[in-house]
Parts: structure tokens; sequence; C-alpha cells
């Protein structure tokens, strides 16, 4: 009976262990497997603008999953397949589906409304020759005011004359202050915002100049640095061919690129053109993005005691602002 219990705990021990095998081994083929891309793409300038054409592909583990991107003069294109299939994201027939709906619904629409245009014309007519009927009522009994309520009207406009003008100096002096008043304390806050922001850069760049400050920026500087040099393509190719009306300014252009040549030499050539105007070219870059590199740069970032303490001092000083 022991026997059989020790053995069934094994099957089980080995089971977990399995299962845990397989687990850290897809931790450490998502950390380590890079994640490959590659893009290639043309440029001409025509009469008509730029026609360009790009192709972005993205890889991962042996081509289990790939993304592309298609962009040339029709319609940019998506794809991405796992294992091989195509994923179909339906995005074309919805957006028919949904453009087809809008029009039918903006068709019966419109017809509605014309309908309802039609019938309202004949209301509109209808009370048009009441108005008329009633308006005419009104004038004759406009037409019978008595020369009394002339005359009360005319009181009535002298009287509201008179206490216009006698509005006293007093309250248009006293509006006046008031106004400059309130252009002064304006311009009082306005001063006290100014000095309040130089209160604040002055204290960022006394921060900003200690010495833990540089040593921490520096550290953080090479970090990013790393992070770019290992996003970057590793291999970069392209070609420009240009052209201007001026062969003068042609010439300038290859004599300043000459100069630059040690920092783009071997990745980028140059062909002039001295007899006509053109602008093309083609490129071509290849690149990797590894995970783990990406989380180490992170966690040593989070874990800077510098940066954490310089994002409480600026969240303290734009309260006080």
């Amino acid at each position: 009976m022991l026997s059989v219990i020790l053995t069934i705990l094994k099957i089980i021990g080995i089971i977990l262990l399995v299962i845990l095998g397989l687990l850290l081994t897809a931790v450490l083929i998502v950390l380590f497997v890079p994640v490959r891309y590659k893009s290639m793409g043309s440029f001409a300038k025509t009469d008509d603008g730029f026609k360009d054409k790009i192709l972005i592909r993205a890889t991962w583990l042996f081509h289990i999953l790939s993304v592309t991107f298609n962009l040339d003069d029709t319609e940019p294109k998506l794809s991405i397949k796992i294992l091989g299939k195509e994923l179909s994201l339906g995005t074309n027939n919805n957006e028919k589906d949904a453009r087809n709906k809008k029009r039918h619904k903006s068709v019966s629409r419109d017809e509605k409304q014309d309908g309802k245009a039609a019938d309202d014309i004949t209301v509109q007519n209808v009370f048009i020759d009441v108005d008329k009927s009633l308006d005419d009522s009104k004038a004759e009994q406009s037409a019978k005011i008595t020369d009394e309520t002339v005359v009360e009207r005319n009181v009535a406009e002298q009287s509201k004359k008179d206490t216009v003008e006698n509005i006293p100096e007093k309250k248009a002096k006293a509006s006046l202050k008031e106004k400059i008043k309130n252009i002064w304390n304006k311009i009082d806050l306005i001063c006290e915002k100014i000095k309040n922001i130089k209160d604040v850069k002055d204290s960022f760049v006394h921060y900003l100049k200690r010495d833990d400050s540089k040593l921490a920026i520096k550290e953080i500087k090479h970090i990013i640095l790393k992070v770019l040099k290992h996003i970057l393509p590793k291999k970069l190719w392209a070609r420009v061919k240009f052209g201007f009306e001026d062969p003068a300014t042609t010439g300038n252009i290859l004599g300043v690129a000459s100069i630059l040549y040690g920092v783009y030499g071997g990745h980028l050539e140059l062909e002039p053109d001295f007899e006509h105007v053109v602008l093309e070219g083609e490129y071509k870059l290849k690149g990797r993005i590894r995970a783990f590199t990406l989380l180490v740069a992170a966690f040593k970032i989070y874990r800077n005691k510098w940066l954490k303490e310089f994002i409480a001092f600026s969240k303290k000083k734009i309260t006080q602002f």
C-alpha cells in the first residue's frame, strides 16, 4: 500500500516538474527569443507628387507569428499570420456594410423629409390666410387708438429721459475707480505668477546641478542610449538619386554630403544627376528587439532612487505653483 502511494506521488511530482519546465521554457522563449523586423521601400518624385512603397515585416520564433504592413499607392494592407495561417481581420467587409447602411438610412430620411415638407407647405398656407385676417383686424383696432394714449406714452418717455439725464457723476467716477482697481489687481497677479515661475525654475536648476543629480542623469542617459542602440536596425542600406535645376546646387549638396561620409559611409549611396531634376531612392533595413533587454533597462530606471526623489520633488513644486 505504501509503495502504491509513493508511486502515485512520484507520478504527480513528475507531472508537476514537466509543467513547471514547460512554463519556464515558455518564459525564457518570450524573454530571449528576439522579434526580428525588416523593412524595404522606395520613393520617387513625379508630376503628381511623391509615389512611395513601403513594406514592414516583423516575425517571432521562426515565423510562428508574423505581421506584415504593406503601403503602396492604393491602400495600406495589414496581414497577421500564426503558423502560416492568416487571421481575417474583417475590416473591409464591415466597413462596406456600414457604408451601405448609412446610405440607405440617408435615402429613407430624405424621402421622409420630402413628404413632411409637402405637408408643412399646405399647413403653412392655411396659417398664412388666418394670419392675414388677424392682421387686418389688428390694424383696424390700432387705428382706433385715442389721443389720450398717445399723450400718456409721450409723458412716460419724457420721464424716462429725465431720469437718465439726472444720473449722478459719482456713480460714473466710482465705476472708473473699480475698473482701475481691477486692472491693478490683475497686474499684481501676473507679476506674482512670473515670480513663482522664476522661483520654480531656479529650484529645478539648483536641484539638477547637484553632484548626485549629475551622476544619476548620466546613468539614465547611458541606459536610454543602450536601449536605442539595441532597437535601431543592425543593417541599413539606402540609395538616393538627386538633381536640381541649378547644377551648382547639386554640387554643393554633394560637397556637404562628402564631408559627412564618415557618419553614413557604407550605409548610404548618393547618386547626383547634374542634367535632370530628379529625386528618387530606395532603402533596406533589418533589426531585432529582445524583450529581456527592454525589461532590464526598465527595471534599472524604476529602481533608480534619484529618479523617484526627482519625481516627488517635481510634484511638490507643481502643486505649490
